[in-house]
């Protein structure tokens, strides 16, 4: 698993998903296979490029990735973990 905490948001906008009994979370996406994480899309997001290379990546086994699908997923998590120490050290920061 990798560092990125932003679970329960968008993975594009950062928009908060609603709880996923809530009937408010209807159109939301959301999965996690073996990427080692969950990620999140709001309805505005839910199709598209990104979302759906994740969820087949996701849907296999990493033993079974080619190269190209491991390195998308090597960058993917390096470029997650710097939006996230950006985010917390924001989040530290602002608080001065």
């Amino acid at each position: 698993m990798w560092k990125y905490e932003r679970d329960g948001h968008c993975l594009i906008c950062a928009a908060a998903c609603p709880e996923k009994t809530s009937s408010k979370s209807l159109g939301w996406d959301w999965f996690g296979g073996y990427l080692g994480a969950t990620v999140h899309f709001c309805p505005a997001h839910k199709t598209g490029e990104l979302r759906d290379r994740l969820l087949a990546i996701g849907e296999k086994k990493p033993t079974t990735w080619t190269a190209e699908e491991r390195t998308f997923v090597e960058k993917f998590r390096i470029e997650l973990d710097r939006l996230e120490e950006s985010a917390q050290f924001r989040k530290q920061h602002s608080r001065r």
